[in-house]
């Protein structure tokens, strides 16, 4: 009999233990979600009082970065914490936090609190650092209003890409990528803002802006008369409106002459060039350059230029100023007849040369 005494004993304390060991009722964040980044340093928890204990004086807890983090009388310190939630204040560069909570009554008997069973809840991630080292890339100068953009990031997941400013994406953020085809909306010739922004997982966001002038205009050669040599040397401009690329001697076709020179010019070498043209007979000399010889700098190519001068030989009058006999040299351009003093005064012939070119005058 008294060995079944003894065994019923031990059934009921085990009972009562278990009754003091049930979990946390309802424990929860009001502001968090589990495993979700959030920039809020404050986080709140909540939960409901136990409805198995008959002893509680309160809540003994701890919130770390440690999910196997166990409160035993060894760690706890002071008085319990009485109510049923509690604020707290993180941050962090996507730190992970965990919220440990216990519940403890005082035994005058054992002079210690006892403690019930343990809950954790988390991990709660804080993220108040944006991303970092934006970059953006894009043509200095493009011809098509699709234009490459390069965005390198640390920290982001999501991207923003506007052409009227930050943040007016009406609420498109697309997985980051590195390679990006945008298109201007504003296809106008000029330069043209391209804003872009970044964001995190929790919201932080960081921009940045660059700048591509869009030209979609081909470029194209003046070409001028500059000089006509005693040594029958025809001296030609050839002006280009914007700088280009790609042009040499050998893209420049001469009719009925040849190229005795060709060089760049010294103040602005990749827009004008000098040509010295040496005529092979009397009649039309033309100078020609086709299209697409040469790109600016957003990769158009030139539009077709030329221009064609008049080389012979004619007898003109000598007229007698002051008792002098003067020779003069016609030059016609275009219909219009400029008269030019010689230095040979004795001479009855002259070289005569012209050009036609409607859109071209000295």
């Amino acid at each position: 009999m008294k060995t079944i005494f003894i065994i019923v004993y031990i059934m009921l304390a085990g009972m009562v233990y278990g009754q003091d060991q049930m979990q946390m009722e309802n424990l929860a964040s009001e502001t968090h979600q589990i495993n979700q980044p959030l920039p809020y340093t404050q986080i709140r928890m909540t939960w409901d009082e136990p409805s198995t204990y008959t002893q509680l004086d309160g809540y003994f807890m701890v919130f770390n970065q440690n999910d196997t983090y166990q409160l035993d009388n060894s760690n706890i310190a002071g008085q319990p914490f009485e109510g049923t939630s509690q604020l707290i204040n993180c941050s962090g560069d996507d730190d992970f936090y965990y919220f440990h909570i216990v519940p403890a009554y005082y035994d005058f008997n054992l002079f210690e609190y006892v403690l019930g069973q343990q809950s954790t809840v988390g991990p709660y991630r804080i993220d108040t650092k944006p991303p970092y080292n934006l970059n953006v890339l894009a043509p200095a100068v493009t011809s098509s209003s699709s234009v490459d953009l390069t965005i390198t990031v640390m920290g982001a997941m999501t991207m923003c890409i506007s052409n009227s400013g930050f943040g007016d994406c009406q609420g498109q953020w697309p997985d980051l990528s590195t390679y990006n085809q945008w298109y201007l909306a504003d296809t106008e010739n000029g330069p043209k803002t391209i804003f872009v922004q970044c964001s995190d997982l929790a919201g932080n966001t960081t921009e940045s802006a660059v700048v591509t002038t869009l030209d979609q205009s081909a470029p194209s050669a003046a070409i001028t008369l500059s000089d006509f040599t005693g040594d029958h040397i025809f001296i030609v401009n050839l002006t280009f409106n914007e700088t280009i690329t790609g042009f040499e001697e050998s893209d420049v076709a001469v009719g009925n002459g040849n190229i005795v020179s060709f060089v760049s010019d010294e103040i602005h070498p990749d827009k004008k060039y000098i040509l010295e043209i040496s005529p092979e007979w009397e009649g039309l000399v033309t100078i020609y350059i086709p299209e697409g010889v040469a790109k600016d700098r957003a990769g158009n190519k030139n539009v077709t230029s030329s221009m064609t001068l008049q080389y012979g030989s004619y007898s003109v009058p000598a007229l007698n100023v002051w008792g002098m006999a003067v020779l003069f040299t016609i030059l016609q351009i275009s219909n219009i007849y400029v008269e030019m003093k010689k230095k040979q005064y004795h001479e009855l012939h002259s070289e005569f040369f012209a050009f036609s070119d409607q859109n071209k005058s000295l």
